[in-house]
């Protein structure tokens, strides 16, 4: 029994000492968890991105005079810059720090310690305070940084107590002269890579590169057509991400030129040449009997009306403006007669898989459907032979005209039956303008193709003393434009290029009417329109699947040498 309760005594001895430990222990590890976290406040003051530590109560000051940077409004440094420090205190300014960090890295890098300010003149007098501030400098090369590199520079001043204070961060690009450094590679794509004087082209220069600034950041300019003459230069701030757009008016090749400018070398361009040919929508100019063309020459002419007073002239025949053709063209002398056309449905209708077919009185004609497909190629019906001259002859199976009336100017054609016809020969329909310049000219007053009157003698219009139908073509060889052209006012009138639209205001070059529209512009009356409606400056419209047995049409295309 004894034994037990000496056992018993020693066991609870033991305890007591044990819990005596624990009780210190813990109170060790209590006090040692306080000083870690005063530690770690003390370490985390003087971190980077703490601007101040104080001791005494006060803090030094500095700034970083030069360079002067922001992240929106950065400089550019070449291989090694010059850095000016300001740093006060109120009793003194032990050491001056200078620290780089890389923009993506968040440890900082010691550059160099400054102990003593730069004498005087040693100072730039641009950088110099005007209170008399020391300053403190030091050379950085950045020698080794990558090019392009965006790099945060900032000064650390302490005083005598061991206080800290940094200055505002400096925001620079890295741009050495090691040899490495190039214009942007210039390159581009254009769509359609070849095309016709109809096609609007798309230029795209999205795949330009740099070694450093992206797409968004590279300004581009462009010479459409490789005469000198930047149709959107830098100044206009078109970058390589910026598509954009330019058509023709002349058939031939093009050099289209790329010039390409990065942020840091702006006395340097890259540069990239493609050769991009345009056609006539039919090719190669071709038209049946060539000889009845005439050349229309390049310049300024005056187009609509010029007598604001005049009772017959419409609200849409102003406002007279001058009009710049740059290129001569083309335009057939009369309309195109019944014989010519019917050899064009002739070749269309031919073959195991005739392009135009007979649908009751109308010949629908299906085109090459060749992607993309636009609007004014689907299958359209082309002309009406119920209000044609032109007839079905079923011992031929083919298109026939009476013999009297071949030479008559084909009607009941459709806008798109006069289009089909242009293109299939490398033609097409003239603009509004150009045919009005084939007119008259610039003769700014006059109204006809010969002046300012009509007379009977003149012209097929209505007129008691005319015969109220349609005639052949070249009916009234005396009554020619100036330049030689017959027709134009009056028997019938003609389809042109354009949408229907009011003239804009101000001076035109090569104008073509708007991109789409309702209705296609007509021109030069018929024989049922009075002398007002025949007028050279008269305008009409109508839908372009209209056939009329008053509207016929003539052809053009645009020179090319």
């Amino acid at each position: 029994m004894r034994r037990e309760g000496l056992k018993l005594g020693s066991s609870r001895r033991g305890v007591g000492v044990g819990d005596g430990r624990v009780d210190m222990q813990r109170k060790i590890w209590l006090l040692l968890a306080v000083l870690l976290v005063v530690w770690i406040g003390v370490i985390s003051s003087c971190s980077e991105d703490s601007v101040t530590d104080s001791r005494d109560g006060t803090f030094p000051q500095t700034e970083i005079l030069y360079p002067i940077s922001t992240a929106d409004n950065r400089i550019d440094i070449s291989d090694s810059i010059d850095v000016y420090i300001t740093a006060t205190d109120d009793q003194e300014v032990t050491r001056v720090e200078l620290w780089t960090s890389p923009e993506t890295e968040s440890e900082a890098t010691l550059l160099a310690t400054l102990t003593e300010p730069l004498p005087d003149s040693a100072v730039p007098d641009s950088l110099k305070p005007a209170d008399g501030r020391p300053v403190y400098g030091d050379r950085w090369y950045t020698r080794l940084i990558r090019n392009g590199t965006i790099v945060r520079v900032f000064s650390r001043a302490y005083d005598p107590e061991g206080n800290a204070t940094r200055s505002d961060l400096v925001i620079v690009r890295i741009l050495n002269e090691g040899g490495d450094l190039f214009p942007p590679d210039a390159q581009f794509t254009i769509s359609p890579p070849a095309g016709t004087v109809e096609d609007l082209f798309m230029f795209d220069a999205s795949l330009t590169t740099d070694q450093i600034d992206d797409p968004s950041q590279i300004l581009v300019r462009w010479d459409f057509d490789g005469d000198g003459t930047w149709e959107y230069d830098f100044d206009d701030e078109i970058y390589a991400t910026t598509e954009v757009t330019h058509d023709y008016t002349l058939p031939r090749v093009y050099d289209v030129i790329l010039e390409a400018r990065n942020t840091y070398l702006v006395n340097q361009v890259g540069r990239r040449q493609r050769s991009l040919e345009v056609t006539n929508v039919g090719g190669i100019p071709d038209p049946l009997e060539p000889q009845e063309m005439i050349r229309i020459p390049a310049g300024i002419y005056s187009v609509g009306t010029a007598d604001t007073s005049s009772p017959f002239a419409d609200e849409d025949e102003f406002p007279l403006h001058r009009t710049n053709l740059t290129n001569d063209f083309f335009i057939r002398r009369t309309e195109v007669p019944n014989r010519l056309y019917i050899l064009f449905l002739a070749e269309k209708m031919a073959g195991e898989e005739p392009q135009v077919t007979i649908e009751g009185t109308d010949l629908v004609y299906y085109p090459d459907l060749v992607p993309p497909v636009e609007e004014d190629s689907l299958p359209r019906t082309i002309v009406d032979l119920g209000i044609s001259r032109l007839f079905y002859d079923p011992d031929g199976d083919s298109i026939a005209i009476e013999p009297g009336d071949r030479n008559l100017p084909v009607v009941g054609v459709s806008w798109y039956g006069a289009k089909a016809y242009a293109e299939n020969y490398g033609l097409r329909l003239p603009t509004e303008h150009e045919w009005e310049i084939a007119a008259k000219a610039d003769s700014m007053n006059w109204i006809y193709p010969w002046g300012t009157t009509i007379m009977p003698d003149q012209a097929n219009y209505n007129h008691p003393e005319s015969p109220a139908m349609v005639l052949p073509i070249g009916s009234y060889p005396a009554a020619q434009s100036p330049f030689g052209l017959l027709d134009l006012s009056g028997n019938v009138k003609e389809w042109v290029k354009d949408w229907y639209a009011d003239y804009p205001s101000g001076p035109q070059t090569n104008p073509e009417g708007p991109l789409s529209g309702n209705r296609r512009v007509i021109r030069g009356g018929s024989y049922q329109n009075t002398a007002a409606g025949v007028r050279v400056t008269a305008r009409e419209a109508g839908d372009p699947t209209q056939r009329s047995p008053q509207i016929g049409f003539r052809t053009a295309y645009t020179a090319t040498e």
